[in-house]
C-alpha cells in the first residue's frame, strides 16, 4: 500500500517560541493593534512588550511618581485590550499615536484626581467644620421659591473658602452661578444674569451642592 497510515503521516511542527518572537518583531504596530482588537492575546502581549518601557517613561515624566506611573501603564493596557477594536490604521505611526493618546488621557485623569485630592485636603484643613454645618450654611441661601426673600447666614470665612474651591474645581458657568447664589441672588436673577433658564440655574446650584458633598465625604474617608 502506498498510502501512509495515520501513524506514518508527517507531524506538523508547532512554531518555536523563538520563531514566534521573530515573526512578531517583524509585525507592524498597526497590525498588532488590529489583532489585539480581535482579542488575539499573543498580539496583545507583543504590543505590551513593545510599548511598556516607553509608556512608563512617558507616564513617569508627566506624573513624577513611580507608583502612579505604574498604575497608568496598567490602566492603559486594560483600555487597549477593551477598545483596540475601535482603532483604524492611518499609515505608519498611527498605532503609536493611538496608544500614546490613550496614555495621555489616563495621565490627565490621574492629575485631575490628584488635584481634587489636594483641594479636598486643603478645603478640609481650612474649614474647621463638617458637611452638616456647610450644608446648613448653603441651605440658608437655597430657595425653592425663586422670587422669595432669602435668609442669609453670615460666615465670611466659609464663603471665601467655598468660593476659592469652586473657582478651581467648577466649570466657568457653574462657578459664576455659584458665586451669585452665595451672594444671595434668586434663581430668577441668576437666570436673567447669565442668560439661562431657571431650571438650568437650579441645576448648576444642585451640582455644586453635590460636588461639595462628595468632597466632604472623600475627606471623611481619608
Amino acid at each position: 500500500m502506498n498510502k501512509l497510515t495515520n501513524q506514518q503521516q508527517p507531524m506538523t511542527k508547532e512554531p518555536s517560541a523563538q520563531s514566534v518572537r521573530h515573526q512578531q518583531a517583524q509585525t507592524s504596530d498597526e497590525e498588532l493593534l488590529l489583532r489585539a482588537g480581535q482579542q488575539n492575546e499573543r498580539a496583545f502581549r507583543a504590543l505590551y512588550e513593545r510599548f511598556k518601557r516607553c509608556a512608563f517613561g512617558l507616564d513617569h515624566a508627566i506624573l513624577q511618581d513611580v507608583s502612579e506611573a505604574q498604575d497608568a501603564v496598567q490602566e492603559k493596557f486594560i483600555k487597549i485590550w477593551r477598545y483596540a477594536s475601535a482603532f483604524t490604521p492611518r499609515g505608519p505611526g498611527s498605532a503609536r499615536r493611538y496608544i500614546m493618546e490613550i496614555d495621555r488621557n489616563i495621565c490627565r485623569e490621574i492629575l485631575h484626581k490628584r488635584r481634587v485630592r489636594q483641594q479636598t485636603i486643603s478645603l478640609m484643613s481650612d474649614i474647621d467644620a463638617d458637611w452638616e454645618y456647610v450644608a446648613d450654611y448653603l441651605q440658608s441661601t437655597w430657595q425653592q421659591d425663586p422670587g422669595a426673600v432669602r435668609p442669609q447666614q453670615e460666615d465670611t470665612h466659609l464663603a471665601e473658602k467655598l468660593l476659592s474651591f469652586a473657582q478651581n474645581h467648577f466649570k466657568p458657568i457653574q462657578y459664576l452661578v455659584f458665586v451669585g447664589f452665595l451672594s444671595g441672588m434668586s434663581c430668577a436673577e441668576l437666570a436673567a444674569t447669565h442668560n439661562i433658564t431657571k431650571d438650568s440655574a437650579r441645576g448648576y446650584v444642585a451640582r455644586s451642592f453635590k460636588s461639595l458633598r462628595e468632597i466632604f465625604a472623600e475627606g471623611d474617608d481619608e
